[in-house]
């Protein structure tokens, strides 16, 4: 979705169950642009969802991506061969969401996928995501590469245990709580 796409699905009443919002597409946080305009376009995009009629029952992800590292304080946990990535910022804004609450599952990539999943009892979305992965990025933080610039897909991780759903996150009503 774009910016003007979700304001109008929040005004209009057509806001998707799940919807992904690529704050590139509209105004990020990465240079040259000043950081405050992706924080005033994200505080934006929140209150337009805490002021709509789907604010009771929504929550919302702010993630961000590559971080180039520097909300890495320590390695992250090795996985698989692929690794787990850069460990960066997310937070989870939701009248669900435990108030003044750090943490300390290990998430990743699929972690989003697998919140989707638990919520609305669907099948292993990562597994079928899997099949249309034709490669992943290589170089030193991909040992499957082994070298090259694009290493094989990386297996699914819908399955493990030691990776978090987000539902961890969550305070969740008796009338609401994930399968």
């Amino acid at each position: 979705l774009v910016d003007s796409d979700y304001y109008a699905d929040l005004t209009n009443g057509n806001l998707p169950q799940v919807s992904f919002v690529m704050t590139n597409d509209i105004t990020g946080e990465h240079p040259p642009l000043p950081l405050d305009l992706g924080e005033t376009t994200q505080q934006q995009l929140i209150g337009a969802l805490q002021r709509s009629r789907y604010w009771a029952r929504a929550a919302y992800f702010l993630t961000y991506d590559e971080g180039g590292g520097f909300f890495e304080h320590v390695d992250p946990p090795v996985l698989d061969a692929y690794g787990a990535g850069f460990r960066v910022p997310t937070w989870v804004i939701s009248p669900f969401a435990k108030k003044a609450h750090l943490e300390a599952t290990i998430y990743e990539h699929s972690s989003l996928l697998k919140f989707v999943e638990r919520v609305f009892d669907l099948p292993m979305l990562a597994s079928v995501n899997h099949q249309f992965d034709v490669q992943t990025p290589g170089g030193a933080g991909n040992d499957a590469a082994k070298g090259a610039q694009y290493g094989p897909p990386a297996p699914p991780r819908d399955s493990r245990t030691d990776i978090g759903d987000m539902t961890q996150c969550f305070r969740w009503p008796d009338t609401h709580v994930p399968r």
